[in-house]
């Protein structure tokens, strides 16, 4: 993925290296326990939660990679640090967060930032 976006020729594009969300943004959308239970997923080298939900060493770090990503993404909008068509334009799309899983794009944590 890195390398596909690295071979991008665009001028607009800007590249920017994600921060980890807080444990107070996933909290937005995950309850503490789960966040326990997935950070000490890291300890091991591989844990089953179901027949199809994996986890590795590194997934509670890129989880938060990937959250925290979806955050710098926001937040660079939202400085006006990247040029978008409108706010409604950057954030259209975003989706419901349900507790039992991991999708960290919620318009739970953009709401919360969009209101300071």
């Amino acid at each position: 993925m890195i390398e596909m976006a690295e071979d991008l020729k665009r001028d607009h594009l800007q590249l920017r290296a994600p921060r980890e969300a807080t444990r107070e943004e996933i909290a937005l959308c995950h309850r503490p326990a789960y966040i326990d239970v997935v950070e000490r997923t890291s300890q091991l080298d591989r844990f089953d939660f179901d027949p199809d939900t994996h986890t590795s060493r590194d997934s509670y770090q890129t989880a938060l990679l990937a959250a925290g990503g979806v955050l710098t993404a926001v937040e660079i909008v939202l400085d006006g640090a990247a040029e978008t068509r409108s706010r409604s334009c950057a954030l259209r799309g975003t989706m419901r967060c349900p507790l039992a899983r991991w999708d960290f794009a919620s318009s739970t944590m953009l709401r919360s930032r969009l209101n300071g």
